[in-house]
């Protein structure tokens, strides 16, 4: 943990640009955190070395059910990542 906490500025506006912002933004890490199926975000998307769901397994990340694991929590880094297929 930073020494000195971890300061955020958090925005919050009524603009309707920043909602927008905003909105887009959380559609961007859903689609991200499901793997993009519908290659929405390409040419940025998730590529090819391994799946949405290993990548979650991997570093200790239940999107599913906003939690993840004591070691990514601790920051503990996880071992090389080994392909299945």
């Amino acid at each position: 943990m930073h020494p000195e906490g971890n300061f955020k500025f958090i925005y919050d506006s009524t603009d309707p640009e920043v909602s927008m912002r905003d909105q887009r933004a959380y559609r961007r890490l859903r689609a991200l955190h499901q793997g993009d199926p519908d290659r929405m975000l390409l040419p940025y998307s998730v590529g090819t070395a391994r799946s949405a769901v290993e990548y979650h397994r991997w570093a200790g990340i239940d999107a599913a059910n906003c939690t993840i694991t004591d070691d990514a929590n601790a920051g503990v880094t996880p071992p090389a990542f080994k392909s299945t297929w």
